[in-house]
């Protein structure tokens, strides 16, 4: 009899212990989509092809660093499946992007999304409770919502640090704005407004369409009201333009610019028509002349994978925000679910990145992975740091 009870006991603790785990496991299937026992599928909406396409090299620099992980067994055990996939830089087909990847291809989280046609898919992503992670698109959503991080100054973030410098070093100078004329330019023309609240003279603000070719009508304007610091918040194409259409008319303002505008080949487009140029950083620059051992560990593992793609401040972002992306997961821990994640990264403010200047600022109410800039000038053919730092 004592021994038939035993059976019936150990019999019935399989029974629970099955049942538990596979409570365990449906639960984790429905909060966690995209994550095995071997595997965590992520994806994003990336710029390969149209006018932003410059920044696909974040995504193959991320990509990179993702299989420099898998390579050394991924984390936990389960490597991480990274696909990122053309929005043509085009807010409506990275919409059409994003639903296949969430609604198809299942994956766990967004993650990376690097360009101004991302803002057609971020509210999608909410309603679905995706996490949306590390994104750098300008837009002010992503730090209020509930799944979604901002990596990148947003377009308020950069017209606010720069008029904070515009005013410490030219405050009687007259003063102009050149933007794009997109989602996201209402924010500029608030912060704008705020930022010079009271002071004179205000900004003059020159809208400039997404597809345009040419700068004059927008660059004389500026030119003819004597405007002697001229703002941008364009991307860099654009502003390139801009700054060389200026120069054939003999017009030298300053031009401060956005922050995603400090990259190497900055100087390859401009030339000496970069000299003086002000922009910011919130990441170590890196320098082909004289490379720390940071960005030649960073050169070699991005040749690794990528061996044609040119190195320079963008893939040293993309590899950052991946490196954040894996510290979050290591954080979470093997139990790994979406809520999990976000409550994690919401604490992640004492974390800094191989490339980062200053730590993380993220916390629960604080949904920004950055909260100042360190400001740059363009010298001789090199970025040079100024010594100043904005926060916003």
């Amino acid at each position: 009899m004592l021994k038939l009870m035993e059976k019936s006991f150990t019999t019935q603790t399989v029974v629970v212990s099955l049942l538990l785990a596979f409570i365990s496991f449906s639960a984790r299937g429905e909060n966690a989509p995209g994550v095995s026992e071997n595997e965590i599928k992520i994806g994003s909406d990336t710029s390969l092809t149209g006018p932003y396409a410059v920044y696909g090299l974040v995504s193959k620099a991320a990509d990179a660093y993702f299989k420099m992980i898998n390579d050394s067994g991924g984390v936990f055990g389960r490597k991480i499946n990274y696909s990122y996939k053309d929005n043509q830089s085009n807010p409506a087909k990275a919409l059409e992007v994003m639903k296949e990847l969430v609604q198809q291809d299942q994956i766990f989280a967004s993650v990376l999304n690097l360009s101004a046609a991302h803002d057609g898919a971020m509210d999608f992503l909410q309603q679905k409770e995706v996490p949306d992670l590390l994104a750098g698109n300008g837009s002010a959503k992503l730090i209020n919502y509930k799944f979604g991080t901002a990596s990148t100054p947003g377009w308020a973030d950069e017209a606010t640090w720069m008029s904070k410098y515009v005013q410490k070093h030219f405050p009687k100078k007259k003063i102009g704005l050149l933007a794009l004329n997109e989602s996201g330019i209402e924010t500029i023309e608030a912060s704008i407004s705020k930022a010079y609240e009271g002071k004179t003279p205000s900004p003059m603000i020159e809208k400039v369409d997404v597809a345009a070719v040419s700068l004059e009508a927008q660059i004389l304007k500026l030119k003819n009201e004597k405007v002697e610091v001229i703002l941008t918040t364009m991307d860099l194409g654009h502003t390139v333009a801009a700054i060389k259409t200026a120069h054939l008319q003999g017009y030298r303002p300053v031009f401060v610019s956005a922050s995603y505008h400090a990259v190497s080949f900055a100087f390859a487009l401009l030339g000496e028509d970069a000299e003086g140029l002000i922009s910011s950083t919130y990441l170590k620059l890196p320098d082909d002349k004289h490379p720390s051992a940071e960005y030649k560990a960073h050169i070699a593992m991005v040749h690794k994978y990528y061996p044609d793609v040119q190195t320079n401040l963008l893939t040293v972002w993309g590899a950052s925000q991946a490196e954040i992306f894996v510290e979050a997961l290591k954080r979470t821990g093997k139990d790994l679910t979406r809520q999990k994640l976000m409550e994690t990264i919401e604490g992640m403010a004492n974390f800094k990145c191989t490339n980062c200047i200053d730590k993380l600022s993220l916390s629960k109410t604080q949904h920004r992975v950055y909260s100042s800039v360190h400001v740059v000038k363009a010298t001789k053919g090199n970025w040079v740091m100024t010594g100043e730092k904005f926060s916003f």
